[in-house]
């Protein structure tokens, strides 16, 4: 187990905690799949939200938040955005006390149907920028546009009842 000392510039026990909000996003990675409904659809709309604020603002930002190798966080999200920083850290402490991690995953078979669905509404709504949702990697000219087609992504998933939204979802945040 790794040693954590006090920094003097910290508080006691405060590098520990910035140590822990690094690695946070892992613990949410791993439960994510195997969340109640509504935490699945409460994170997701967080997600969106940040990024419909940080892709204008900051695409390599949104484009962090989303994962891409490369690009960097660079907007305090607390600082800028603290209600959807609220949210998420209920989210959070939701996320810990009431997953299952047993729950089982969806297949691709079960989910199918209305992912192929949303893909092709991505495709009538952004044309072949919905490929961006396939790329491996991104060019920074793409963070924008990629970030514009995530959120409409998954904003198109969330239109589903919440049971298929809840099971697409997790299906999705699995083959993270």
């Amino acid at each position: 187990m790794p040693r954590y000392r006090s920094s003097t510039r910290a508080a006691p026990g405060e590098d520990v905690l910035i140590a822990a909000e690094k690695r946070f996003p892992e613990v949410v990675n791993l439960l994510l799949p195997h969340a109640p409904d509504r935490l699945v659809l409460e994170h997701t709309s967080v997600y969106v939200g940040f990024m419909d604020k940080l892709k204008s603002i900051d695409p390599e930002s949104c484009a962090a938040l989303a994962e891409v190798d490369g690009a960097e966080l660079k907007v305090d999200l607390k600082r800028q955005f603290p209600e959807l920083t609220r949210r998420e850290l209920a989210f959070r402490q939701a996320l810990v006390a009431s997953t299952d991690p047993d729950r089982p995953i969806p297949t691709e078979s079960q989910v199918e149907p209305h992912l192929s669905g949303a893909l092709m509404k991505m495709h009538k709504q952004f044309g072949d920028d919905a490929d961006l949702l396939g790329k491996d990697a991104y060019e920074p000219s793409e963070y924008k546009r990629l970030c514009e087609v995530l959120a409409g992504f998954y904003r198109e998933i969330m239109r589903l009842p919440n049971p298929q939204a809840a099971q697409v979802l997790r299906y999705v945040y699995s083959e993270r």
